[in-house]
């Protein structure tokens, strides 16, 4: 393992917290849905805050970071996620700090969103596993870039909904979906088709 990996290593600790968090998603069908959102805050807060941690490294050459999360892929997630939670896939408000006005807010489905941080960080986790440091610090600087103005906003509009859900009246159970029902006969056996499933043992 390269020094950047090594135990205790700041950039470690975000990579460790980063793909449970992605396992967590890609494995929705074998936890209930109130082990699914309460997983999820969990570990997305130590997410955010071991993201926060983490100064943004110099930039690196211009050079294009390889993406693992293709179109197709973030779709499954975002299905997968859509099914699981069910009727409290709501749209939520995210406030990006682009916008200035806090007023100015961007209306996003809570799966959606959910689907948006993982795609960042599965990109990053994925780099990370072939340890090479010099793609590792691009990989690092785009995805802690990304975490300022795109995933770290929809996470944090993903933890307040996700409180609201938990400890409001809505009772938590699962659904008999019948999407649900489409989505396990077309996709839950096809994962390992997946781009990202073909390069890495998960």
């Amino acid at each position: 393992m390269n020094k950047l990996g090594q135990k205790n290593n700041p950039i470690n600790e975000f990579y460790l917290s980063a793909r449970e968090y992605c396992r967590l998603v890609e494995n929705t069908e074998e936890i209930t849905k109130l082990d699914f959102l309460s997983k999820t805050q969990k570990i997305l807060t130590l997410i955010y805050l071991k993201a926060s941690m983490l100064g943004r490294p110099d930039e690196t050459q211009e050079e294009e970071v390889e993406k693992f999360v293709q179109e197709e892929d973030w779709s499954l997630i975002q299905i997968a996620v859509a099914n699981k939670i069910g009727k409290s896939d709501r749209f939520i408000e995210v406030i990006l700090p682009e916008n200035g006005d806090p007023n100015n807010l961007e209306s996003e489905s809570l799966s959606d969103c959910l689907a948006d941080v993982y795609q960042d960080l599965k990109d990053f986790v994925s780099i990370y596993e072939f340890e090479v440091p010099d793609a590792l610090l691009a990989s690092l600087y785009v995805c802690i870039s990304n975490f300022e103005k795109i995933w770290g906003p929809r996470l944090l509009a993903i933890l307040i909904n996700i409180h609201s859900i938990i400890n409001g009246t809505e009772t938590i159970e699962d659904e008999n979906l019948a999407a649900n029902e489409n989505y396990d006969s077309m996709n839950k056996s096809d994962t390992s088709n997946w781009l990202i499933n073909q390069r890495f043992d998960q």
